[in-house]
């Protein structure tokens, strides 16, 4: 079966240019205080040409995050009706922030 397929298939020729290599940037999400339960992470801007979609839910935070592109990013946390202020952040300089979270009623 391999043998027929080999001579009905038409060959392909994959290498079509240079392998293209894509960078990843990890960054540490903190929140304070520590002790609050899981933050939901929400993404407020990304650099030109990310695959990440603006005012995406990307999961909950403390984590460690991959970024697609250098660039300036900004977050915002959310736990329950409490919003951490935007956090901006440039990569690849800075690989950690942390997401202030207000005390309840205020």
């Amino acid at each position: 079966v391999l043998a027929l397929l080999a001579l009905f298939l038409p060959a392909r020729n994959l290498q079509t240019g240079p392998a293209a290599t894509a960078t990843v940037y990890s960054v540490e999400v903190l929140v304070s205080p520590s002790d609050l339960p899981p933050v939901d992470l929400h993404l407020i801007s990304t650099p030109p040409g990310s695959t990440l979609e603006q005012r995406e839910r990307l999961g909950t935070a403390p984590r460690y995050l991959s970024l697609d592109r250098e660039g300036t990013w900004v977050f915002q946390g959310s736990l329950q009706d409490r919003r951490s202020e935007p956090v901006a952040i440039q990569v690849p300089e800075q690989r950690s922030f942390t997401l202030v979270i207000p005390p309840a009623g205020q």
